[in-house]
């Protein structure tokens, strides 16, 4: 009887996962992410295009905030906002992203994007403050994972900037 009921328990909580509000949502998000970077994969993403994709992915996070898919899914939102070069919200989800995942196998990779978006961002306005504290992150990356495989991308990045002169402001 017990081994009966264990079954039906386990039988039912398949069932209603399948067909659970979250996984109808996401097959949903999944399907306009399809749509959206087969539209984008041969033409420039500007801002204006990304809005509609950007509202999707908050409002999924939103609804569904213990989603298990929710950590790429949030790195997915923010390479919407690197590709439209609205990197300093790329920086508040990849922080977002460390706050709620401390513990998570990509937290390098966010590490390393951190630091990329400050990179861009310096790359495009020459502000120090940018190239300074993309510096910081990359540093942070190397103490914290000395044998990751980013590592040399971090170093190039490093002397990329050591080369570029910072912006004198008078």
């Amino acid at each position: 009887m017990i081994k009966r009921t264990l079954a039906f328990f386990v039988f039912s909580s398949i069932l209603l996962s399948c067909g659970s509000p979250q996984s109808k949502a996401f097959e949903q998000l999944q399907t306009q992410e399809k749509t959206f970077y087969s539209k984008y994969r041969t033409v420039e993403l500007k801002k204006d295009d990304a809005k509609e994709m950007i509202d999707i992915y908050q409002n999924f996070l939103d609804k569904h905030p213990d989603f298990e898919e929710n950590p790429e899914i949030m790195l997915r939102y923010a390479d919407v906002y690197m590709g439209t070069k609205q990197y300093f919200l790329a920086l508040g989800i990849f922080d977002s992203f460390e706050r709620k995942y401390p513990d998570h196998k990509k937290k390098a990779y966010v590490l390393f994007n951190k630091g990329f978006a400050c990179e861009l961002a310096y790359k495009g306005s020459l502000f120090n403050k940018h190239r300074d504290f993309a510096l910081a992150y990359y540093n942070q990356f190397l103490e914290k994972y000395p044998k990751h495989k980013l590592v040399s991308s971090v170093n190039y990045s490093i002397e990329e900037l050591n080369k570029l002169q910072p912006k004198i402001i008078k």
